[in-house]
């Protein structure tokens, strides 16, 4: 597709370092193509220094790159892996039991941050800043105060203090501890993002090995974290931090053929902790799973089926509500006790429902 005529056009990063000659497409073929001025990059190179380095301006004769940005392959397996995530957690909160292994959390963190630092165009800070805060933090902050509602309507029915229930960390949480997740990847996804940003000159290869160093080092410290809510849950979440930095940095430069190597190796260095530290050693193995699941997913024959499409956009409406329809409604008449698998089955279809039926609504800006 060609880019001629267009004020700026960004060199593909394989070109930079190939040693190859680049190609361009003379603007004398089109005269009337407009002319980016030497102040005007000056300024935009003042703006964003970044960006204006790695797009040139149109000198004058009008030469531009003639080959489009690269756009991130979208993989339709990787949604059913959510599919897979959203059950194996849901199975934990309302069970104790994983569904799949534990590899649910690992998924979500690996697609959630991961993502965000494989874009091989990443979007302006004040983009990203802003859809963090409708996409992540405003559902959060709804659904803090609903389930604080509810919180207090039970005390208060129960003849205890109103807010008996609170205490300060659940600010960083939320009344229901499952409303962690939400605030800690708005917050990290930044940090992934911009640390994604930052390492963008090193070599793919230096920010892959230190994103494992880190990770194992993070791993050994997190387990001497205090056992307390939040602190449980975060000192799980911050080894997918460098993780995610180095699957984006993956992703973006070599694609998702790449990760096989990387589960492969981490699953040895969790295999070595192990010995050492359990839990250190257990969570680094399920964050391999995680990347062998996406490998195998990237590897396999892919395509879109129907079923997929139509449950993807419920996932967000069925991880918030599980928890109030399963203690509500569902264990009613299937106590999660006496059948935990087909009452989880319930709640989630339930949720998935309830999840289509809100998102019709003014509810929807918050599911």
């Amino acid at each position: 597709m060609s880019t001629m005529g267009q004020p700026w056009s960004r060199r593909p990063r394989s070109s930079d370092c190939s040693g190859t000659r680049k190609q361009y497409s003379s603007g004398i073929d089109n005269p009337s193509a407009p002319r980016t001025s030497v102040r005007t990059w000056w300024l935009l190179k003042r703006r964003d220094p970044e960006s204006a380095a790695e797009r040139p301006p149109r000198i004058p004769g009008g030469l531009v790159s003639a080959q489009p940005t690269p756009k991130r392959a979208h993989v339709h397996h990787w949604n059913r892996l959510r599919l897979l995530a959203l059950v194996d957690v849901t199975t934990f909160h309302l069970t104790g039991s994983h569904g799949f292994f534990g590899v649910g959390l690992p998924l979500f963190l690996l697609l959630s941050l991961g993502l965000i630092a494989s874009n091989p165009e990443p979007a302006p800070r004040k983009v990203v800043y802003r859809r963090r805060v409708q996409r992540i933090l405003l559902p959060w902050v709804f659904w803090w105060f609903v389930f604080a509602g509810l919180y207090c309507v039970r005390a208060h029915r129960a003849g205890q203090p109103i807010f008996g229930w609170f205490e300060p960390t659940l600010i960083l949480s939320g009344p229901e501890i499952h409303l962690w997740y939400l605030p800690f990847v708005a917050v990290t996804g930044a940090v992934v993002w911009e640390l994604g940003r930052r390492t963008r000159p090193l070599p793919m290869r230096a920010v892959v090995v230190g994103s494992l160093v880190v990770a194992i080092g993070l791993a050994e410290l997190a387990g001497h974290m205090p056992y307390r809510e939040p602190w449980t849950q975060w000192r799980f979440g911050i080894i997918g931090i460098p993780l995610s930095l180095g699957l984006g940095r993956l992703l973006r430069d070599r694609g998702p053929g790449s990760l096989g190597p990387f589960a492969l190796a981490l699953g040895i260095a969790a295999g070595i902790l192990y010995a050492v530290d359990h839990w250190a050693g257990d969570v680094l193995l399920r964050f391999a799973l995680a990347f062998g699941l996406l490998f195998l997913g990237a590897s396999l024959p892919d395509r879109p089926d129907p079923v997929t499409k139509a449950l993807e956009p419920l996932l967000l409406g069925v991880y918030l509500l599980h928890p109030l329809v399963a203690y509500t409604v569902v264990d009613r008449f299937l106590p999660l006790e006496q059948a935990p698998v087909a009452g989880t089955a319930v709640t989630i279809v339930l949720c998935m429902l309830v999840t289509r039926l809100l998102r019709r609504t003014p509810v929807r800006v918050v599911l």
